[in-house]
Formats: structure tokens, C-alpha cells, sequence
């Protein structure tokens, strides 16, 4: 006689606790890949706005370094106003001209454009949304010392402030001298 013993099948599968772990650890996995993707696609354009705000910067300071030094430089700048030879201007801001007649670096002293204007007072139409405002200062009297200068009136100080349609205000100092 013979005697059925037990036949032992190898397992296949999950259990049911496996299979609900296994759900939950996916389930952490794609909320962090999501989470880390979500985080990727809403910064994606700040280059495209770090390079926009840098490129304005730069065509107003470069609009603004085309000018004369002071109102009372002469044109070539050559002699620069000093206490020694013609006084420079103290005062900041416009003198009475409008933008196509700014001839002197402190005429921008103030300006506040949004929609931003090229040289010719036209909107820039690539900066929609931007705004630009410049400030011009004197060197402070710690600027003259630690850049061993003559007198206040030898640099300005011109900072461009570019806003981007985020409301990001990003500062661009530049140091003007008079020579």
C-alpha cells in the first residue's frame, strides 16, 4: 500500500499585506516625483526672465553711458567738472528736457518706465510687463575715501532697478566716473 503523502507547491504571488505595502511605497514614490517634477516646471522660465531683466539693464545703462558726465561737462567730457575748473551740477533729475533730449547721466535720475522705453522713447515690445526705474547718486563721502577720489562730484552712482511681471525687482549698480 501505498500512502499519499502532502505534495508541497511552491508558492506564486502575493499575499495581500505585500501587495497593499508595495501600493503604499509606489504611491510615496510617484507623490515625490511629482512633487520634484511640479517643482522643475514652475521655475522653468526664471532663465528666460533672469536673461529678459539683465538684457534691459543693459540698453539703459548703455543708453546711459552714452551721455555727457554732468550737465556742465563739455561735450568730450574733456575738461571734467571739478572744484578746480567749471563746477559740476549738483542737482539730480531732469533739467527741464524730455527723454529724446536727456543729455546728461543725472536726466535719468527718476525715470520710472512700464512698459520700458528705448532711446528713442518707444516701448520695448519684448518687455511687456517690466518695469524700470533708475536712481543717480553723488558718491558718499565713505565712497570718495575708499576709492580715494578728489571730491564727491568725481563718480556717480547709477543703479537700474529692473521689475520683471513676476514683481521680482533685481538691482544693476554702475559706477560712473568723471573723466
Amino acid at each position: 500500500m501505498q500512502v499519499l503523502g502532502r505534495v508541497s507547491f511552491p508558492s506564486h504571488g502575493f499575499t495581500l499585506v505585500e501587495a497593499i505595502i508595495s501600493m503604499v511605497i509606489i504611491s510615496i514614490a510617484a507623490l515625490a516625483m511629482a512633487s520634484a517634477l511640479g517643482m522643475a516646471f514652475s521655475h522653468s522660465s526664471d532663465s528666460l526672465l533672469h536673461t529678459k531683466t539683465a538684457q534691459l539693464a543693459q540698453a539703459y545703462v548703455d543708453e546711459i553711458q552714452a551721455r555727457r558726465y554732468d550737465e556742465l561737462s563739455p561735450v568730450g567730457g574733456t575738461p571734467p567738472c571739478s572744484p578746480l575748473t567749471i563746477a559740476c551740477s549738483l542737482a539730480m533729475g531732469v533739467d527741464g528736457e524730455s527723454r529724446l533730449e536727456f543729455d546728461d547721466v543725472d536726466d535719468y535720475h527718476g525715470v520710472d518706465d512700464s512698459p520700458p522705453l528705448d532711446s528713442l522713447a518707444q516701448p520695448m515690445t519684448d518687455f511687456a510687463g517690466f518695469r524700470v526705474q533708475v536712481a543717480v547718486t553723488y558718491a558718499s563721502v565713505a565712497q570718495v575715501t575708499a576709492w580715494q577720489l578728489d571730491d564727491q562730484s568725481d563718480a556717480k552712482i547709477v543703479t537700474v532697478t529692473v521689475t520683471t511681471p513676476a514683481g521680482k525687482a533685481r538691482d544693476f549698480p554702475v559706477v560712473l566716473g568723471n573723466y
